[in-house]
C-alpha cells in the first residue's frame, strides 16, 4: 500500500511545524524573562537592608566621633541618592558596604548604633551574594546561543566584586 501525500497533508505538517517552532521561540523568551525577573527580585530583596542602613548613616553623617570619614561618607550617600537605575543603586550602596566594613572600628564608637549596623551590613552581604548570582546567571544566559538571539532588548546587569565565603548560592 502506497501513501499519498496530498496537499492537505503537507498544510498539517507546515502547520505543526510552524507550531512547534512559535512555541520554542516564546519558551526561550519566558526564560529570559524569568530570569530577568529573579534579578529584578533580587534588587528589590537588596533594597529594604540598603534603605534601613541609609537611615541609619543619615545619623551618624552629623555625628561628631565620625568627623574624619564625614566627607567620604557624604559623598556615598549622594552617590546612592543619585542612581538613576536600580542597578546603580545596587552598586553604589555595595561601594558604601566596603566602605564601612574598611572603617567598621571607627563606626563601632557609635555604640548603641553598633548592633543595627553589623546585623545590616551581615544582609546587605548576603543580597549582594544574590544579587551577584542572579545577575551572573542572566548574563550568562543573554550571552548564550540561542537566548541571544531573544535578548538583544536586555542589557547586561553590573556584577559586584563580593565575598563568597560569606554565603554559598545553590543554583540550578
Amino acid at each position: 500500500m502506497i501513501m499519498i501525500i496530498n496537499r492537505s497533508h503537507l498544510l498539517n505538517v507546515l502547520f505543526w511545524v510552524l507550531l512547534i517552532a512559535f512555541m520554542w521561540v516564546k519558551s526561550l523568551q519566558h526564560t529570559v524573562d524569568v530570569h530577568f525577573e529573579g534579578v529584578q527580585s533580587a534588587i528589590r530583596q537588596y533594597q529594604i537592608p540598603a534603605d534601613a542602613r541609609m537611615y541609619l548613616l543619615k545619623q551618624l553623617v552629623d555625628y561628631p566621633k565620625l568627623a574624619s570619614m564625614d566627607l567620604e561618607l557624604k559623598k556615598k550617600i549622594t552617590m546612592i541618592r543619585q542612581s538613576n537605575n536600580m542597578v546603580e543603586f545596587v552598586v553604589s550602596n555595595h561601594h558604601t558596604t566596603l566602605f564601612i566594613d574598611k572603617f567598621y572600628r571607627e563606626f563601632t564608637y557609635v555604640y548603641h548604633i553598633d548592633n543595627g549596623l553589623t546585623d545590616l551590613q551581615q544582609q546587605l552581604h548576603q543580597e549582594a551574594l544574590v544579587y551577584n548570582a542572579h545577575a551572573n546567571v542572566f548574563n550568562a544566559l543573554v550571552d548564550r546561543f540561542p537566548y541571544s538571539l531573544f535578548s538583544s532588548s536586555y542589557v547586561p546587569f553590573a556584577t559586584l566584586d563580593v565575598d563568597h565565603s560569606k554565603g554559598l548560592i545553590v543554583e540550578r
